[in-house]
Parts: structure tokens; C-alpha cells; sequence
């Protein structure tokens, strides 16, 4: 969890986790629409036009995909209409399941295409002329890839890691998850480290609240019944695995015995 930030004009965690969230939100990744169906964001709202948004468009749809791949990001831009559509593809292998493990898949894979997204966006927003247009486009193609399902195993293996004596503090590390550089296109004016984007895009703010209000109302003797109940139900409803949770627990609760 990200502490709040003092300087407003700051494009860092924080600004990117504010400016995309609600853009997370409509895409509804644990409900993605079955082919030929589609959902199709437009990202015509204010706060995106200013940032230099405004011509791009975002999709998301269940494909039918080789097996062993779980999600992609395909880009484009049209020179006549001058617009980007950006278009998330998500195995539909790892759609319309029930068991929580399944569940956690999904959400990792789209997650983790949606990343992708936010850096191809924060691209987008700084391009003011067609030689940049071409230098993306380039970006594009060169950062074209795939996410495998081993992948997906082993992003499960990653956020379920409780071992490490660290993880209550949020820090840019490269082996985490992937990369920073596995999303970075170089075009971004912003010191964002993308695998901290990436896990708090997976802890959404209610997750922290039902957290914080089992830490404010706990008692010593009663903690672990408190707080328990609160991981398993957000395991369920947010498809989030258990550990993962567990994680963010310890941090929150740091937050507050160390303020």
C-alpha cells in the first residue's frame, strides 16, 4: 500500500494509480465479455483528454488464443483518424470460472496486460508529433510479446512469497514480478516503477479499508479472528490469493504501529 503523497504535481506511484484506476474499473477484468462481443473504453473523460489521452481507445475481450499463452496487448494507430486503439486479449480458457485458483489466474493475467496499458498510454500521452508516432509504433513492435501461462505461475509464486523479512516496505525491485524495463517503452516523464503499479493494482482501496478497519477495531486477544474472516472473504471476492493478502496485512499494519 502506497502512502499518500505531499506533492500533488508528483507523477509517480501514486498519480499513475489515481489516473488509471478508474480506467481498471470499466474494464471489468473479472467479467470480460465473450466473443464476438467486446468492452470498448473510450478515453474521452476530462482528467484523460488534458493528460493526452483523448485519442486513444481500449478494448478488452476473451480470445481464443494458443493454448499455452494467458493474455497479450495488441496495439495500433490509425493515420487517417489519428487514434490509438489499445486491445487486451485474455485466453478465454481463463474466463468464466469459478474455483478461487482459476480466479487468480484471470485476474494476474489481466493485471498484468493492463500494466502494458497504462505504460503504452503514459506513452501516448507525451507524443506532439508524427516523427514521435513513428519512434512508438517501433516501441510497439519491438516490445511485442506474449504472457505464458508459466508466467502466470509464477507471478502465483511471487505475490504468495511471505518469506522475505522486507515485504512491508513497497520498493522498486527488479526482480519482482517482471521487470520495470519488461513495460517501460522509454517515452514516460515519470520515475514510475511498474511492478509497484502492478501490486497495487491488484490491492484495490476497499481491499486496504476492510484491512484498516479489522486493524483499528482489533484486540489482542481477538486479532486473528478478526482478521481472518476479512483475508478469506476478499480472497473470494477480489480473486486474490490468500499469502498475497497476508502481505499486505503485515504492511498495513507496519503503517500504522510505525506512524
Amino acid at each position: 500500500m502506497l502512502l499518500p503523497n505531499k506533492d500533488k504535481d508528483v507523477k509517480d506511484e501514486r498519480w499513475a494509480v489515481k489516473t488509471f484506476r478508474p480506467l481498471l474499473l470499466l474494464l471489468k477484468g473479472q467479467n470480460i465479455p465473450n466473443p464476438p462481443d467486446l468492452l470498448v473504453v473510450y478515453m474521452d473523460k476530462r482528467d484523460w483528454i488534458i493528460q493526452g489521452m483523448g485519442r486513444c481507445i481500449v478494448a478488452i475481450e476473451q480470445s481464443d488464443l494458443p493454448a499455452n499463452i494467458g493474455g497479450m496487448l495488441v496495439t495500433s494507430y490509425d493515420t487517417e483518424l489519428d487514434y490509438f486503439r489499445l486491445h487486451i486479449l485474455i485466453n478465454l480458457n481463463l474466463c468464466n470460472k469459478t474455483i478461487i485458483n482459476d480466479r487468480i489466474e484471470l485476474k494476474l493475467a489481466v493485471t498484468h496486460e493492463f500494466i502494458h496499458t497504462v505504460a503504452t498510454l503514459s506513452a501516448i500521452s507525451r507524443i506532439r508529433s508524427k516523427e514521435l508516432i513513428k519512434r512508438l509504433r517501433v516501441k510497439f513492435y519491438e516490445k511485442a510479446h506474449a504472457l505464458y501461462l508459466q508466467d502466470i505461475t509464477q507471478l502465483i509464486t511471487e505475490i504468495s512469497d511471505i518469506s522475505s523479512g522486507n515485504y512491508f516496505y513497497q520498493k522498486a525491485d527488479s526482480e519482482r514480478y517482471f521487470p520495470d524495463q519488461h513495460f517501460r517503452l522509454g517515452f514516460e516523464d515519470f520515475p514510475v516503477s511498474y511492478p509497484i503499479i502492478f501490486e497495487e493494482f491488484l490491492f484495490s482501496k476497499d481491499n486496504i479499508n476492510m484491512l484498516r478497519d479489522a486493524i483499528i477495531n482489533r484486540d489482542n486477544v481477538a486479532f486473528g479472528t478478526i482478521a481472518n474472516p476479512i483475508l478469506d472473504r476478499i480472497s473470494q471476492e477480489k480473486a486474490l490469493d490468500i499469502n498475497f493478502l497476508k502481505k499486505q496485512f503485515v504492511r498495513i499494519l507496519y503503517q500504522y504501529t510505525h506512524s
